[in-house]
C-alpha cells in the first residue's frame, strides 16, 4: 500500500539501494554463487532448465520483485524464496563441477572450498547475532539469555494459564494467540494492521476491521480475560501503514490498561525489533505465576 505514495526519485533510489544491501548482508554466500554462475555461463546453446527448475526460478523472481517494490527491505518476504534460491544456485554448481574437465577441476576440493565458503560467509553476516540478541554496551558484550521463540513461547505459555476460559483475546501480536491457542477479538485477525481510520464505522464492521472508535468500544465491552500491549500494539493506521494518530493510541491503551489493570508478565524484548511487551489480566481473572 504504501509503495503507491509518491516518493522523490533519490528517496526511491535509497530504498532500491537498501533492498541490494539487505540482501548482499543477509545472504553473501548466494550473492557469490550467483556471481560465479553469471561470470561462468555460457549463454548460447545452454540446457534449457526443466519444468521444475523453471517453476522454482519463476517463483523466486515473482517474490522478490514484490519485494523490491515495497519501500522498505523486509525479512518475512524470504522466507519461502531463499531456500528456493539456494536450491537453483546449489544444483546449478553442482552442475557446473560435474561438467568441467578433469584436469581443469577437481569436484571434492571444490565442493569443500563451496562449503567452507558458505559457512565464512554465513558468520560474516550480522544475522546471527541478532538471533541471539547480539549487542554491544560500550566495553561489554551481552546476549540473550532466552530466544526469541522462547520468550514466544513463554508469552504464549501466560497467556493460556490467564485465559482459562478460552475467551478470545485483545491482541494484535496474532502469534501469541496461536501459540496460546485461542481467537483473538473480532476485528483483530490483521494484527497491527486492523485499524483504519479512514473507514466510517459501519464499512469497518462489513469488513471485519476496526476504525479507533469502534476499537475503543470493543476494547471497553469485549468479554476477554487477557490482553496484550507491545510495541505494535495500535501503533499503525492502515492502508498507509503510517503512525496512529498519538493522542488516539494513547486513548486505546489507556482504555485496555484501565480494563485490564494487572500486569501479570513483561518482556522488555519481545518480537521483531525487540519491544517491550505486557501481558494484562481483569480483576478476578486467573493469573498466570511466572
Amino acid at each position: 500500500h504504501t509503495a503507491r505514495a509518491r516518493a522523490p526519485l533519490a528517496a526511491w533510489l535509497q530504498t532500491r539501494a537498501a533492498f541490494a544491501c539487505f540482501l548482499a548482508q543477509g545472504y553473501p554466500a548466494l550473492v557469490a554463487a550467483a556471481a560465479v554462475l553469471g561470470a561462468s555461463a555460457k549463454w548460447r546453446g545452454a540446457a534449457r532448465p526443466g519444468a521444475a527448475t523453471a517453476a522454482a526460478a519463476v517463483s523466486f523472481a515473482l517474490v522478490t520483485a514484490a519485494h523490491f517494490a515495497v519501500p522498505f527491505p523486509y525479512a518475512d518476504y524470504n522466507t519461502p524464496a531463499m531456500p528456493l534460491a539456494a536450491a537453483l544456485l546449489a544444483a546449478a554448481l553442482a552442475r557446473k563441477v560435474s561438467s568441467a574437465a578433469p584436469d581443469a577441476v577437481r569436484p571434492v576440493p571444490v565442493i569443500a572450498a563451496t562449503l567452507v565458503a558458505a559457512v565464512a560467509f554465513v558468520a560474516a553476516s550480522p544475522w546471527p547475532m541478532k538471533w541471539v540478541g547480539g549487542r554491544q554496551d560500550r566495553f561489554w558484550f551481552s546476549t540473550d539469555s532466552s530466544s526469541a521463540v522462547a520468550r514466544l513461547r513463554q508469552a504464549g505459555k501466560a497467556v493460556r494459564e490467564a485465559n482459562a476460559g478460552g475467551k478470545p483475546l485483545l491482541v494484535q501480536d496474532a502469534y501469541i494467540a496461536v501459540e496460546a491457542g485461542a481467537p483473538v477479538l473480532p476485528g483483530l485477525e490483521m494484527g497491527p494492521f486492523s485499524v483504519f481510520p479512514g473507514l466510517s464505522d459501519d464499512e469497518a464492521r462489513r469488513r471485519r476491521v476496526h476504525t479507533p472508535q469502534t476499537l475503543l468500544n470493543a476494547v471497553r465491552g469485549a468479554d476477554c480475560d487477557v490482553a496484550t500491549i507491545g510495541g505494535y500494539t495500535f501503533a499503525l493506521e492502515c492502508p498507509s501503514t503510517n503512525p496512529l494518530d498519538e493522542a488516539l493510541r494513547e486513548d486505546l491503551l489507556a482504555a485496555v490498561r484501565e480494563r485490564y489493570p494487572l500486569e501479570t508478565m513483561r518482556f522488555d524484548r519481545f518480537g521483531q525489533q525487540d519491544t517491550a511487551l505486557e501481558v494484562r489480566t481483569r480483576r478476578g481473572a486467573r493469573q498466570s505465576g511466572e
